[in-house]
């Protein structure tokens, strides 16, 4: 897959499921999950086919070598680049609600120079900025 297919990729998986994916840990605290809780996924882990997944990949960063092992592994080259972009989009899975998603994808897009998902573009339509991005 080059860039473009795996920015699609994720942007259609996260829009289409606008849920964040997560595991309860042993203290019954959320935690992000490559594979989480009702078959949902996170932006990396929609990337990785099942026979490469492996639960112990759980809490591990995107650049771990299990993570990067699997990524490989489905088909996702591990350039610079393309990691740069898998970490961004990592944390944007992590730390925002899908809601803002659409306008970090379409950040992302014009930073990284590719072509916006028409699923990006739909559901942009509307959304504000979260106020740390406006400086509020």
């Amino acid at each position: 897959m080059d860039k473009q297919e795996i920015f699609n990729k994720v942007c259609t998986h996260l829009m289409t499921q606008n849920k964040r994916s997560f595991l309860k840990n042993r203290d019954w605290c959320e935690e992000c999950a490559y594979r989480g809780d009702g078959e949902l996924m996170c932006a990396v882990g929609c990337l990785i086919k099942d026979e490469h997944y492996s639960p112990s990949m759980e809490t591990r960063h995107v650049t771990s070598s299990p993570v990067a092992d699997a990524l490989v592994k489905s088909g996702v080259p591990n350039d610079v680049d393309t990691i740069d972009m898998l970490v961004g989009m990592q944390e944007m899975h992590d730390r925002q609600e899908p809601e803002f998603w659409p306008m970090t994808l379409l950040e992302m897009a014009r930073s990284e120079q590719l072509e916006v998902p028409e699923v990006v573009k739909q559901g942009q339509q509307g959304q504000q900025c979260p106020q740390s991005w406006r400086g509020e």
